[in-house]
């Protein structure tokens, strides 16, 4: 609505935010998880209740957005053994060490999860979570991450986060209307590759069929 009035957020990127909305730390609307050891002997096993989710996960097709699968589960009694936290569902998970930190990868975990010391969780406390993982899309890690040679986020890091947020009917309509309006991109991206991916293998059966002398190129 344009004709709300705004006021400045006091975050220079953020700028002006409408007057209903207040800016907070980040820490105040979710809870932090930090990861846990994952030692070999419990690694490979894909039947227990819980997921145990590493880095690579992320790359899974089936996890652009939500995590739906996983390379290794674990169980209860192991869950106790190495002492970890449970992140529960709806938390948004993160690299939080090298190179993956800085490609600002954000997931939603669809059940009570595990996940290695490579990776942390925020927990929403009362708010919308797919808003706050839109939000958390646009945040650059690479602006607060610990120096040195590889790259990395502390809790500390975390709390210098500065979130605006409306009140909680109005995320949940960002939220959906960012659903709809990025399930729409996302169709035109598929397309897109598809069309490329065919083009490429043209391209490539081309090359093939000149270099091999089934065309005639004297023309």
């Amino acid at each position: 609505d344009p004709s709300v009035p705004m006021k400045d957020s006091g975050v220079e990127w953020i700028g002006e935010i409408p007057e209903g909305w207040e800016v907070i730390g980040l820490t105040k609307c979710c809870d932090i998880i930090s990861g846990t050891g994952f030692p070999v002997q419990y690694q490979g096993n894909i039947n227990y209740e819980f997921p145990f989710y590493k880095v690579d996960d992320t790359n899974l097709l089936n996890n652009t957005v939500y995590m739906n699968d996983c390379n290794n589960t674990i169980k209860k009694e192991d869950i106790n053994i190495l002492k970890a936290k449970i992140a529960p569902k709806n938390s948004i998970v993160f690299p939080k060490i090298g190179a993956a930190l800085l490609k600002n990868k954000r997931r939603i975990l669809t059940k009570p999860s595990i996940f290695d010391n490579n990776m942390m969780a925020l927990v929403p406390k009362r708010h919308n979570e797919k808003f706050l993982y839109y939000f958390l899309l646009v945040v650059d890690f690479a602006m607060i991450t610990n120096p040195g040679p590889v790259p990395s986020l502390g809790d500390s890091n975390i709390r210098l986060v500065k979130a605006p947020l409306p009140p909680i009917l109005e995320e949940d309509k960002i939220a959906e209307f960012l659903d709809k309006q990025t399930t729409q991109f996302d169709e035109l991206i598929a397309k897109s590759q598809s069309q490329i991916n065919f083009l490429q293998e043209k391209r490539q059966a081309l090359i093939t069929s000149a270099v091999t002398g089934k065309i005639d190129v004297r023309k």
